[in-house]
């Protein structure tokens, strides 16, 4: 970042936001300042406190244990939920898990909670994405749902926050079960015969 900043005569910057993340910045004002920054702009506002990564995990993996159904996340959920929860069975896409695209590619339903589903998720075949799949996708953008590289069966414009309060609710009352002991075991299954690292690369 440094040497791009001078070779373009540029300024180095970081931007910095949360609900206290002033303090935050100020005492570690010394160790930042070994990265070359110019400058470090902050902002700061109480409404940033709805966006606590911990307070949505939280939620989802609540809502992944009541419903008992397979998960995946792209790489920009890494923090939704832990990668050795027993529902967790990677991330899929271009630069994603072997595992992880079988088992998108050969469900029969597609849940897709808040994500773009960009090409480097669905892949530049994007046709051929979930080809078997009945897809629902709820996000707060109509226009990722309406998207020409995603054929969606089911869309829904919701902001998760209510949305995934619902579906606990509905979880609570016993009107949300999908029953999917055999595919569990398929996608477990998958999990082991395509691991992330091969058995002979181990050690």
């Amino acid at each position: 970042g440094r040497k791009l900043a001078d070779k373009v005569k540029g300024e180095f910057a970081a931007v910095s936001f949360g609900p206290s993340v002033r303090k935050v910045i100020e005492n570690s004002i010394e160790e930042l300042s070994h990265y070359g920054l110019d400058k470090i702009y902050i902002i700061q506002h109480n409404a940033f406190k709805e966006f606590d990564s911990k307070v949505y995990a939280n939620i989802f993996s609540k809502l992944v244990n009541m419903l008992d159904i397979p998960v995946l996340t792209t790489i920009s959920g890494v923090d939704l939920i832990a990668s050795d929860h027993k529902l967790f069975f990677g991330r899929p896409g271009i630069l994603g898990e072997r595992s992880a695209n079988f088992i998108m590619q050969n469900s029969d339903l597609i849940i897709i909670l808040g994500t773009r589903m960009n090409l480097r998720i669905i892949s530049y075949n994007w046709e051929y994405f979930g080809r078997e799949a009945k897809k629902i996708m709820v996000d707060i953008d109509s226009a990722e749902l309406n998207k020409h590289t995603l054929n969606i069966d089911l869309k829904i414009v919701a902001d998760l926050k209510y949305f995934i309060g619902k579906m606990i609710e509905e979880c609570e009352k016993d009107a949300l079960r999908f029953g999917c002991n055999d595919w569990l075991k398929y996608c477990q299954q998958t999990k082991e015969r395509y691991p992330i690292v091969l058995k002979e690369y181990q050690e």
